[in-house]
């Protein structure tokens, strides 16, 4: 008999040492589940959207928003976050390929009709972008530019045969990516000055 009880203490003990095992197993998990920040770092913020209205008709002619990307892998190994300015209203913006969509200059002349290698579209324009590898996101934002001393955003608009052409002046903060509206101008000429 005596054994038998020596035998069911051990048993017990070991119960109670599984069960404790298992709860401090169960609180370890539960401290170190990933919340995003865990995950991929300091997520910087994203600026809210903007609205821009040219015209002055209260009809948004642009926006400018965020969009967040990563990776499919899981945990995602890589990511970005894109400000773009989305045409709105019937505007169209002007690209250069291979240089996107700031590459005008101030002086420069703007023309209704497309140049070698440019194209009118509606697409959105890639302005600003922050990178993240793994859990760590680039210290400042990229502007999306050959261009280092403005940010000029060409635009049009054609109702049945009349054109109106602009430039938008951008200034972009690369510690948190806001994009702002600096200046702007709308001709219905044919050519346009960028001042």
């Amino acid at each position: 008999m005596t054994t038998y009880k020596i035998r069911n203490k051990t048993n017990s003990y070991r119960k109670l040492i599984g069960l404790l095992f298992t709860i401090a197993a169960l609180i370890s998990c539960s401290e170190n589940e990933n919340t995003d920040e865990d995950l991929y770092g300091k997520r910087p913020e994203i600026p809210p959207i903007t609205n821009i209205d040219i015209n002055a008709d209260t009809k948004t002619d642009f926006f400018i928003e965020y969009e967040e990307l990563m990776t499919t892998d899981i945990p995602s190994s890589g990511g970005s976050i894109i400000g773009y300015i989305r045409p709105s209203n019937g505007f169209e913006l002007l690209y250069h390929s291979p240089d996107g969509y700031l590459f005008f200059q101030k002086d420069d002349t703007i023309t209704v009709e497309n140049k070698t290698e440019t194209f009118w579209n509606s697409y959105p324009a890639s302005i600003v972008s922050i990178h993240r590898h793994h859990n760590n996101w680039d210290k400042y934002w990229k502007v999306i530019s050959t261009s280092k001393t403005g940010y000029y955003l060409i635009f049009k608009k054609t109702v049945e045969d009349d054109s109106q052409i602009g430039w938008l002046k951008l200034q972009i903060d690369t510690l948190n990516g806001q994009i702002s509206l600096i200046d702007k101008m709308t001709s219905q000429s044919e050519e346009l000055l960028i001042e």
